[in-house]
């Protein structure tokens, strides 16, 4: 079980997790960030304890993958317990059918990684 965070900044929806459930996930920090087009970081710049984005629709897909990448989470309806550091925007957005993909990527990585988890 891990912590989700989800919470508010003004009208923003933010919701995070810890850098190594969500690089088990996603397969590493830089298909999380293009898949969703940026990122937020909590902790050291150069290397996060938590990860995470912003958007009611991207808290959406990323709590979702979270869900099929076998993690089960805990809301806290807080920030990490670390400071926010970094955010940023990649300047790409995947579209749908990009998005799909990457997801069945995500899945074959875990199934190489873990194949009893499948």
């Amino acid at each position: 079980m891990i912590d989700l965070y989800r919470y508010r900044i003004g009208d923003t929806l933010v919701c995070a997790a810890s850098r190594e459930a969500v690089v088990a996930a996603f397969g590493n920090e830089a298909e999380f960030e293009r898949y969703f087009g940026g990122s937020m970081s909590f902790g050291l710049p150069s290397r996060p304890d938590y990860l995470g984005v912003w958007g009611a629709r991207n808290a959406s897909r990323f709590r979702r993958i979270l869900r099929q990448a076998g993690f089960d989470f805990e809301v806290c309806a807080n920030p990490p317990p670390a400071p926010h550091t970094v955010s940023g925007v990649s300047g790409e957005r995947l579209t749908a059918s990009q998005r799909l993909d990457r997801e069945l990527t995500f899945r074959r990585i875990r199934a190489v990684i873990s194949p009893a988890s499948d």
